[in-house]
């Protein structure tokens, strides 16, 4: 049974191998796990690394990925391939220290690990396919990823350097992108980033609840602000939301009258009349009923009729 391979070292090098073999469908996360449990070069006894742990693991799976792509387009053999080398078939004696008999005729077969192991046997002789270098962690792959550490030490302007990293132009051309590319995706989310100050809540909550109350009106008071402003012997009709100004200005506007007279004979203006009558009335409407064309009041049609039986009430 296959799974009683899983407790293996080998089967899980493995398939960390198999996951850099496959970059394009892992995640970021995966590929850093598969680099870092592969790798010669330990990010964990890096200063850099452990002091920006999010930056390095994007930049390190972002050239890893730029590296694959580079060697997918202009080299016959992939990048996992010049870190790992090539799956190679050899001789393999099948239960070596075991002595045992089988007098049936051996039949040729194949039983497959994963795609990089598998065991073959055929004529009676059993080989092994299998990447030999996966039972260790990758030595070249580690000189990629100090090559990452270093360039990134020097982009960032970190204290300590790692001159001894060996970085080729093409290598170190990649990381510089896979930098550049990371540090425009980081001011694209800081440019989208909204905070919110949560302790700042109630304060607005506090103040929202106030300005309701400014604009409540008690319906036993008589709304003194808006009458002031119109006319002083404007007095409003418990059986009418408008005054008798308001309630004139809108009957000479239904009726094609002159407004503007209606106005000054209250002492008032067309503008305030007209803002008057459509504040009022908002609330039974849920819409201006009086629009200027121009310096023009005009009723909006599909409110005539209603106006005109709120002002029969007069």
């Amino acid at each position: 049974d296959s799974s009683l391979l899983e407790d293996s070292g080998d089967y899980a090098n493995e398939q960390h191998i198999i996951t850099l073999m496959h970059w394009d469908g892992h995640s970021a996360d995966e590929l850093y796990e598969a680099i870092c449990a592969m790798s010669s070069y330990k990010t964990e006894q890096s200063g850099f690394a452990q002091e920006n742990p999010d930056l390095f693991r994007t930049v390190l799976c972002r050239s890893y990925v730029l590296m694959s792509e580079f060697f997918r387009d202009h080299r016959k053999s992939p990048f996992w391939s010049r870190l790992f080398g090539k799956v190679t078939e050899s001789s393999y004696r099948l239960f070596d220290t075991a002595v045992f008999y089988d007098n049936s005729p051996i039949q040729s077969r194949e039983y497959t690990v994963n795609e990089i192991h598998s065991y073959i046997c055929r004529s009676g002789r059993w080989t092994c396919r299998r990447l030999l270098s996966s039972r260790h962690r990758s030595a070249k792959l580690g000189e990629f990823v100090k090559a990452v550490d270093a360039v990134m030490r020097n982009e960032y302007g970190y204290p300590h350097k790692l001159s001894s990293a060996e970085v080729s132009k093409q290598e170190q051309l990649l990381i510089k992108t896979a930098i550049s590319e990371s540090r425009a995706e980081q001011k694209k989310a800081e440019a989208m980033k909204i905070e919110i100050d949560i302790s700042k809540l109630g304060a607005i909550r506090k103040a929202a609840d106030e300005t309701r109350e400014k604009l409540l009106v008690d319906e036993d008071e008589p709304e003194d602000i808006v009458i002031e402003e119109i006319a002083e012997d404007s007095v409003p009709d418990e059986s009418s939301p408008l005054s008798e100004a308001e309630t004139a200005f809108v009957s000479a506007l239904l009726s094609g009258g002159d407004y503007d007279s209606a106005a000054r004979k209250y002492g008032s203006m067309t503008s305030i009349l007209a803002d008057s009558v459509n504040e009022k009335l908002f609330d039974t409407f849920g819409d201006t009923v009086i629009i200027f064309e121009g310096d023009v009041p005009v009723v909006i049609e599909d409110y005539s009729d209603d106006l005109k039986e709120i002002i029969k009430e007069k």
